[in-house]
């Protein structure tokens, strides 16, 4: 949801950019990541619309790009690893979406709450 309507809206990331589809047709471009890096998508800071970021599987970091366009870096998975986010502890009373990544060679969910703790749910098979 990009532009804060009421629907879920599509976006690609190629090159480093986010091609982002609104509600009316129009698209919205965001400069941000590089080559090598995996596309994700929530609510980072829980207000406004959705906020696009990437994972770094070379440093194993989360590049979330904040509404007001800042950033905030969190260390989180590694270098096989598959990057998911969702609102994984209920949002402490908040929409706020979290990072978390799905480790194919444990097939195991490593999913980072709010207060950063961690959660573990094996799912799948290695």
């Amino acid at each position: 949801n990009w532009d804060g309507g009421a629907a879920a809206n599509v976006g690609i990331w190629r090159d480093g950019t986010f091609h982002l589809r609104n509600d009316d047709g129009s698209a919205t471009y965001v400069d941000w990541g590089q080559a090598g890096d995996r596309a994700v998508s929530g609510n980072w800071d829980g207000s406004g619309p959705d906020n696009v970021g990437i994972f770094r599987p070379s440093t194993g970091q989360f590049h979330l790009r904040m509404d007001d366009g800042s950033l905030v870096v969190l260390d989180w998975g590694g270098g096989n690893d598959i990057p998911v986010a969702g609102n994984w502890d209920g949002g402490n009373g908040g929409p706020a979406a979290n990072i978390g990544i799905w480790r194919p060679s444990q097939a195991t969910f490593h999913l980072r709450n709010d207060d950063g703790s961690p959660t573990y749910i094996a799912w799948g098979e290695p």
